[in-house]
């Protein structure tokens, strides 16, 4: 199985040595508020129910909720995602800041199953807008800062404020903690993100100002969520270019909803799916691979993809250090 190991490596170092001219390919044409007539396209499609239980590559996972990510390395998707716009969909929580600082799309749509994981979005976004910097959105996670964040919460909803701001309080020592340990990681690798460079926080906090995230309940086996993100981009004439499905596909089958979900998001050559893989038990990490969203739908359309493990077979023998690679071999021939 041919995976473009050294190319995504080389642009990775590539990447870590012209930081300088790396930001200034990617500040991209300065956004601007959403129409109303966008805004209702945006905002309008229905979001799926709540799911009935919280799935999980093993069974100690199933049932938990995700309000932090633990994927450590990904900056090893800025190369291929750096400047590329359109449409951001991604699953979980701080993960899709630090993607959307270097994608700079367009819009994005902040999914996932667990209304829980909504709701830290909708957290971190009311932060962005009342933070002019990071530092001040990092205290806002701090002990201390409950008078701070109930007037962040207030200014951004008055009506559900109440209700975020007893998560905020359940979750905010485990915010904390990821925020710092993203930190020091991202400092070390060189890349800029939210975090580390104060020109990407700017460009992420005047995206939420301007309207463009929006977090939203969706299955990716449901039957609303998917398809209305697909019809609202079609309509905004925005192509998806960043699919982020963490490492969700290991404990799910390619159903026929999930297929469908996929494949009928708007694309065009740009476009890529990426996702990590899970190897917890040799470096308490993940592989962070990248797939054309093209080749992606065409093996979903190949009746052998049942599961992510019949298109990317695990590696043999397994690295003990995190890696990247890029994935784009054909299906077998229907």
């Amino acid at each position: 199985m041919v995976c473009s190991m050294s190319i995504f490596r080389r642009q990775a170092a590539l990447l870590t040595l012209s930081l300088g001219l790396s930001l200034a390919v990617v500040t991209a044409v300065r956004a601007e508020p959403l129409s109303e007539t966008a805004r209702a396209k945006f905002f309008g499609s229905r979001e799926d129910e709540p799911a009935e239980e919280l799935r999980g590559v093993t069974e100690v996972a199933a049932g938990r909720s995700y309000l932090t990510g633990n994927e450590w390395n990904l900056q090893m998707f800025a190369p291929a995602i750096t400047g590329l716009g359109g449409g951001y969909i991604g699953v979980g929580s701080d993960q899709a800041w630090l993607l959307i600082g270097w994608q700079r799309p367009q819009l994005a749509w902040l999914i996932d199953y667990d209304p829980k994981v909504c709701d830290i979005q909708r957290i971190h976004i009311a932060f962005f807008k009342a933070a002019p910097d990071y530092a001040a959105w990092r205290a806002l996670w701090q002990p201390g800062a409950n008078r701070a964040a109930h007037d962040a919460l207030v200014a951004a909803d008055p009506r559900d404020a109440p209700r975020l701001e007893g998560i905020y309080r359940g979750a905010r020592p485990k915010v904390r903690k990821r925020i710092d340990a993203l930190s020091t990681n991202l400092l070390a690798a060189g890349s800029p993100t939210f975090i580390t460079h104060a020109a990407t926080y700017a460009w992420v906090r005047n995206f939420v100002i301007e309207g463009r995230a929006r977090p939203m309940v969706a299955d990716l086996y449901g039957k609303r969520a998917m398809r209305g993100i697909a019809e609202s981009a079609r309509a905004l004439n925005v192509p998806i270019r960043v699919v982020y499905l963490s490492n969700a596909e290991q404990y799910l089958d390619y159903l026929d909803t999930f297929r469908s979900n996929i494949s009928n998001l708007p694309r065009d050559t740009k476009s890529l799916v990426i996702r990590t893989i899970l190897t917890w038990a040799l470096n308490q990490d993940y592989r962070y691979n990248t797939q054309p969203l093209g080749n992606f739908a065409a093996w979903l359309a190949w009746p052998g993809t049942i599961r992510l493990g019949r298109m990317i077979r695990p590696e043999d023998p397994p690295s003990p250090a995190p890696g990247s690679f890029h994935f784009d071999m054909p299906p077998p021939a229907l």
